[in-house]
């Protein structure tokens, strides 16, 4: 059985588990109460009856509810166009919804990884994005193969080169 983000068009769209988009609706949720605190906080700043250029309490909460509002505006859009992964049950070759078991070359531990989408690989240590070098290395290789990844500073500068040995391909199981 394929998974069935192949073939779809999912260039614009997030992926992401139904896990971590509900921990998104979690957070927008909050957020969109901290920006009608910080709303609410300028308001009583300016009631005090100080010009607002010279008050200090107004534009701590106009520079947080601009944080705030921010933060809220690119969750919603993350939220607007998103594809839920399902696990991956084909195990012929890795994508996303895979599990891993992976052993890099200087290590003598195996390590479990789940391939999933950016806000994914935020939610649980095992869980790396199909983006990060380590993700897009993995992508269609098969049991028993290496991949090879460098990663790099922000500056483009390499940090370090990797190999990493696939082990094995479990269905994904998030």
């Amino acid at each position: 059985m394929t998974n069935r983000l192949e073939g779809e068009k999912i260039s614009k769209a997030r992926l992401m588990t139904a896990f971590t988009k509900k921990a998104l609706e979690k957070k927008a949720e909050q957020l969109k109460e901290d920006v009608i605190r910080y709303k609410r906080a300028m308001g009583e700043a300016i009631d005090k009856g100080d010009e607002y250029h010279d008050n200090f309490v107004y534009e701590q909460a106009s520079r947080d509810f601009e944080f705030a509002g921010r933060q809220l505006y690119n969750l919603l859009d993350k939220l607007s166009n998103f594809i839920i992964i399902e696990p991956r049950k084909d195990i012929f070759a890795v994508d996303i919804g895979n599990t891993i078991i992976i052993q890099f070359n200087d290590e003598t531990e195996d390590e479990k990884v789940t391939l999933l989408g950016p806000d994914d690989s935020v939610q649980k240590n095992e869980w790396i994005s199909f983006e990060s070098p380590l993700g897009q290395s993995l992508i269609g290789k098969r049991a028993g193969e290496t991949a090879s990844f460098v990663v790099e500073d922000n500056q483009k500068q390499i940090i370090g080169e990797y190999n990493v040995k696939i082990k094995s391909i479990l269905p994904g199981n998030f």
